[in-house]
């Protein structure tokens, strides 16, 4: 679920400053924010970078989903790994 409202309320934004800030049209934001409708990832993405924040902040089912269950530790061993084959 996209955090779209408490993001909006956190920021103290109606729904259509909202609207106008994203270039989205309010009816849209509204739907998404009650759940009735998903946005498409390139535009939770455009969200995040317009607020200047993250996608496990604004979408943490997604960002779930898109990283796994990923281990911290694998993937800083994985990244060392890389490192080390790339020298």
């Amino acid at each position: 679920m996209i955090k779209l409202k408490e993001l909006r309320k956190a920021r103290g934004e109606s729904i259509r400053e909202m609207s106008e800030r994203l270039d989205i049209p309010a009816d849209t934001i509204a739907k998404w924010g009650q759940g009735t409708r998903k946005p498409k990832l390139e535009k939770i993405i455009h969200i995040c970078q317009i607020y200047g924040i993250s996608l496990a902040v604004l979408a943490p089912d997604l960002w779930e989903e898109v990283v796994g269950a990923v281990d911290t530790i694998d993937l800083k061993d994985e990244l060392d790994k890389r490192e080390d084959e790339a020298r």
